[in-house]
């Protein structure tokens, strides 16, 4: 038996057993019938707890062999060294092992990650043989796996192709046949190569599954871990985060961080992750195990028509000898001979079966054995912080950690003792600026950081923040809408305050041309400071007043020389600056704020309209005079000329 047909039973069994396997995956396989001696099984009459392999089937795995144990007997060299081998175990064989009963051993997306061990070792007057499965090196979830196998089961390696990979499955004795028989104490192989990186060789401490985690890693910042900037609207809170954000990561980094804006509606889930709906792919398979078998090999590219037909001809002797050439007609033109029902050749190879086959190949839709259909299934999806801090972890254990960077906009906009639930525990950094004191992790949560940092979730019961995870994030308390913060959450971040004067450098000497039956040539910062002066008059708190960029960056500061686009500015002025004021800032102050407009002063459309004739002069006549704005006409006359001189 050659491997291609050595696949073929298995993926028949273990289909019939309930898991799928792809047999295009793998170039190598053992299959092994367990004596008692090769079980952990209760009353068993031997210590022995490995496996033991001998002859080709030991070619299976990569081993070490030492001389000094092997020529001169020296036996503390025996386990010197040991291989670690990373093994992966599917959900729906262990199921079927189970009996449908719960185990212990925790699944993700169908499959588990643990690892096995092997070793050379020799025997008196015997054979060398492979010892699999040294209990104290294997990986936990491996031994689990173990339990559920009994005297007479058949263990199952498949070797990735090409790859230090493998798949371990087993398969009862009472659902073994002969085929699966013919297939003991043998090693199946292609004729592929396989390069082992020594980093993918683990030591006993199962860090090929799980490396360790890093939490300090001595990374140096001037800027808090922690850190909450606040001020009026517009003054440059995010510009300022962005900056920062350039220094600690590089400008050109666009990896090391997410951004978020919390809202009233933003959750725990939402920043943290939860179980969601999710689309997924399932491969379609026929009505019967025996269709998708039979489909299986009309696809099977790797053998003959003539294999496809001698594979098949046991199935379709029976009643449908005669539809097996169509049938192979379908789906290739290859020759090949056919046989009659007592196994003797038969006259002409059926070929006008063969030709009606071919025939009518362009009027069927051929079934391929990879057609799927879509599924809702649930699945842990993380949100910005969990993705945040996993990256920093992944960063951390590595040769040339990198900060990891969270950056939040509008942080008191959400009820942030409900978005950071008990992660706010964790904003409480030590001297070395790791959380100083951990969490217990959630179920979800664990599962998640064994998904993408390795090993078993049992390793992450307890979770903190490491020194390159930074947490910034913008606050303004003038929004209608924000929630208080308590006083324990605001001791666990650094806060700075950008004054509502503290930037104005970039739009110094910035002016516009307002109103079209008065022109003024008006400074843009004057006016910003002329209004926030009539403001604090009227007691209202700075943290409602203007600063330099509530209208945008790119509107106020020109791209070159000094005159603002007054078109862009008019439009923006109205629908952030007056719409500002008049709804909220100074929403009790409008008669006296917009005493330029009289009795238009509360109709916000009107004040607009005359915005766009007067200019400032909508405005307190105080506005007015600390604006200082500079005429260029009045009512269509030029500032400085006199109505005679303008026929």
């Amino acid at each position: 038996m050659n491997f291609q047909q050595a696949i073929s039973v298995l993926e028949e069994k273990l289909k019939n057993t309930g898991t799928t396997i792809v047999s295009e995956r793998y170039d190598g396989i053992v299959v092994k019938k367990l004596e008692a001696s090769n079980t952990l099984d209760e009353g068993r009459t031997t210590n022995q707890t490995h496996i033991a392999f001998t002859g080709t089937q030991m070619d299976i795995f990569p081993y070490l062999r030492s001389d000094g144990y092997f020529e001169s007997d020296d036996a503390s060299l025996k386990k010197y060294f040991i291989t670690q081998i990373p093994v992966t175990l599917y959900e729906t064989n262990v199921k079927y092992l189970a009996n449908d009963n719960q185990t212990e051993i925790v699944f993700s997306q169908g499959k588990k990650l643990t690892s096995t061990s092997v070793i050379r070792s020799k025997r008196q007057n015997q054979a060398d043989q492979l010892q699999v499965s040294l209990l104290n090196f294997d990986g936990s979830d491996f031994v689990l796996f173990r339990r559920l196998l009994h005297t007479g089961s058949y263990l199952i390696i498949l070797k990735v192709k090409q790859k230090f990979e493998y798949e371990i499955l087993g398969i009862k004795g009472a659902d073994a046949e002969d085929k699966l028989h013919e297939l003991n104490n043998q090693f199946f192989k292609l004729a592929t190569n396989t390069t082992v990186n020594v980093n993918d060789l683990a030591t006993s401490d199962n860090s090929s599954v799980k490396k360790s985690l890093v939490f300090n890693t001595e990374i140096k910042a001037d800027k808090p871990r922690n850190r909450i900037i606040f001020g009026a609207p517009g003054t440059g809170k995010s510009f300022k985060l962005n900056e920062d954000r350039k220094d600690l990561l590089g400008a050109d980094s666009e990896t090391n961080y997410e951004r978020v804006t919390f809202h009233p509606d933003y959750s725990y889930a939402n920043f943290i992750g939860t179980y969601k709906p999710i689309m997924v792919s399932n491969k379609k398979t026929a009505s019967d195990k025996d269709t998708d078998y039979v489909i299986s090999i009309l696809n099977d590219e790797s053998k003959t028509a003539q294999e496809k037909y001698d594979v098949l001809f046991e199935k379709f002797k029976g009643d449908g000898l005669t539809r097996l050439p169509v049938l192979l007609g379908l789906y290739t033109d290859e020759m090949f001979k056919t046989r009659k029902q007592d196994g003797t050749d038969a006259a002409g190879d059926n070929s006008v079966e063969r030709n009606h086959g071919k025939a009518i190949r362009k009027y069927v839709s051929l079934l391929t054995g990879k057609e799927v259909s879509s599924d809702i299934a649930y699945e842990y999806v993380p949100g910005p912080f969990m993705r945040v801090y996993v990256n920093a972890l992944k960063s951390a254990r590595s040769a040339n950690p990198k900060p990891y960077l969270l950056l939040i906009e509008e942080i008191n906009r959400a009820n942030v003792a409900a978005v950071f639930g008990d992660i706010f525990q964790l904003l409480d950094r030590d001297e070395d600026e790791v959380s100083e004191y951990p969490i217990q992790a959630s179920e979800d949560i664990k599962k998640y950081l064994a998904k993408e940092l390795g090993g078993n979730p049992e390793d992450y019961n307890k979770i903190k923040i490491p020194d390159n995870m930074f947490i910034w994030a913008t606050m303004n308390s003038a929004d209608q809408g924000v929630f208080p913060m308590d006083t324990a959450f605001k001791r666990r971040w650094d806060f700075t305050y950008i004054g509502i004067d503290d930037n104005d450098d970039e739009i110094q000497g910035k002016y516009v041309i307002l109103g079209n039956a008065t022109s003024q040539k008006v400074e843009w910062n004057k006016l910003r400071k002329a209004i926030n002066n009539f403001l604090a008059k009227q007691k209202i708190n700075e943290d409602k007043q203007l600063g330099p960029y509530f209208l945008s960056r790119k509107i106020v500061v020109p791209e070159s020389g000094n005159e603002i686009d007054s078109e862009k500015f008019c439009e923006a002025f109205k629908n952030k600056v007056i719409m500002y004021l008049f709804e909220d800032a100074a929403k009790q102050k409008r008669p006296s704020l917009f005493e330029g407009c009289f009795e238009n002063s509360s109709r916000y459309s009107e004040i607009c309209k005359e915005f766009d004739e007067k200019g400032v002069g909508i405005f307190n006549h105080e506005i007015g005079l600390d604006t200082d704005p500079e005429d260029i006409k009045i009512n269509g006359t030029e500032a400085g000329e006199t109505a005679e001189e303008t026929e």
